[in-house]
């Protein structure tokens, strides 16, 4: 995974990810990262003390794995570093407003990533963050939450 090192204070340190919208899918991408050698924070909100105080059992056909988050957060705004990487992973549902919900993390040179369902969802957040990079992906894989803190 590369990044622009120029917005990066020490380009020798590890790769900063924020995840936002730790549920099955960001939990899961999440793990994966962390074991690439990322330094990755959650947005959780339902899981929240749980994840906070033991992460993530995630079983896998790929491996199980346990995952803990570099920092449990409930909102971006208490997120106090720069993510050179956003993990877009929310529900596309009309009532949630991704930009709202990102914005206080988006920082100079922060890679905004989506891994979301639904049609047109890079409009708002690329209309919103101009200067910043926009990946919009899928995510081939099933994953279900089947208890806090267990994938």
């Amino acid at each position: 995974m590369e990044t622009n090192s120029t917005t990066r204070k020490n380009p020798d340190s590890p790769i900063r990810v924020l995840v936002v919208g730790a549920g099955a899918i960001g939990s899961f991408y999440g793990g994966k990262l962390a074991q690439a050698g990322a330094e990755v924070s959650v947005v959780c909100r339902s899981d929240y003390e749980v994840v906070k105080e033991k992460g993530y059992n995630i079983e896998s056909i790929l491996g199980d794995f346990h995952f803990k988050p570099h920092k449990v957060l409930k909102s971006a705004e208490e997120f106090e570093d720069n993510p050179d990487f956003l993990l877009v992973t929310l529900k596309v549902l009309p009532e949630i407003d991704p930009v709202k919900l990102i914005a206080p993390a988006v920082k100079n040179g922060t890679t905004i990533m989506l891994l979301q369902n639904g049609v047109d969802i890079e409009k708002p957040v690329a209309n919103a963050f101009p200067d910043n990079q926009l990946i919009s992906g899928l995510a081939f894989i099933c994953v279900n939450r089947v208890a806090p803190g267990e994938v």
